[in-house]
């Protein structure tokens, strides 16, 4: 089958060449990009026009709609809560990773190696390739218009797959009404438990706090059966993660 995929609104653009021809039993995914850089605060919508050369439901239409809304007004220091106080020295031998955009201390055992993982600041890996391996990242995030629970999720999945779990994790539990008073506020511990294939399923700490307009994550993960020996070594490690002004 002949197919074509067309829009009409510059806001939205596709990746590549929407045009092509499947052979039977085959499908074709088609990544859409939106952006409201420009736009007015409103509602905003696109009928994506799908045709098929002799199929019964050609053209398919599929609405698009972008909402832009109001940004909030920037965040000050105060507006977070109490800066938290001068976390105590680690009584395991550690490195030290420091982060001075947003003025962030946070220290790890040195038999973790540091990791370059795609969509976080900061990352390191344990016992590398082996069945035990587990993985520990930083990750700062943008507050506007977003939950800190939407960004824990995908900051999990992200563990899960740079473990070499596949693309999709699903979430199976997710223990997120853990609220600590540590010296910010407000701080969150979640603990998120996830299968990326049907045979292998992974656990998730994470600790995290807002300061100003960010949201400051520390995660880590592991294959599930491994979980509970590497718990309270997350937690930890969690606690040194500091503001340094």
């Amino acid at each position: 089958m002949q197919w074509a995929a067309t829009k009409s609104q510059p806001w939205i653009w596709m990746t590549e060449v929407a045009t092509g021809a499947l052979e039977k039993g085959y499908s074709k995914n088609i990544e859409l990009n939106i952006s409201g850089s420009g736009k007015a605060v409103g509602t905003y919508q696109d009928n994506i026009s799908i045709e098929g050369v002799g199929a019964t439901n050609s053209p398919l239409l599929v609405k698009v709609t972008m909402v832009v809304k109001a940004a909030p007004p920037p965040a000050t220091d105060s507006d977070s809560g109490q800066v938290r106080k001068a976390a105590p020295l680690p009584t395991w031998e550690y490195n030290e990773w420091t982060n001075d955009t947003y003025k962030l201390r946070f220290r790890y055992p040195k038999d973790y190696v540091v990791k370059t993982i795609a969509g976080t600041t900061f990352g390191a890996v344990a016992n590398n390739g082996k069945p035990n391996s587990d993985v520990i990242m930083i990750n700062i995030e943008g507050s506007y218009g977003v939950s800190y629970l939407d960004t824990v999720t995908e900051f999990s999945k992200d563990a899960i797959r740079s473990l070499g779990g596949k693309p999709n994790p699903k979430i199976i539990t997710n223990d997120n009404t853990t609220k600590l008073a540590d010296g910010i506020t407000p701080a969150y511990e979640i603990i998120i438990d996830s299968k990326s294939t049907t045979t292998m399923s992974y656990e998730c700490y994470i600790f995290g706090f807002q300061k100003g307009n960010r949201f400051i994550y520390f995660g880590a993960a592991t294959p599930l059966n491994y979980a509970a020996d590497r718990m309270a070594l997350w937690k930890e490690m969690a606690r040194t993660l500091e503001m340094t002004n």
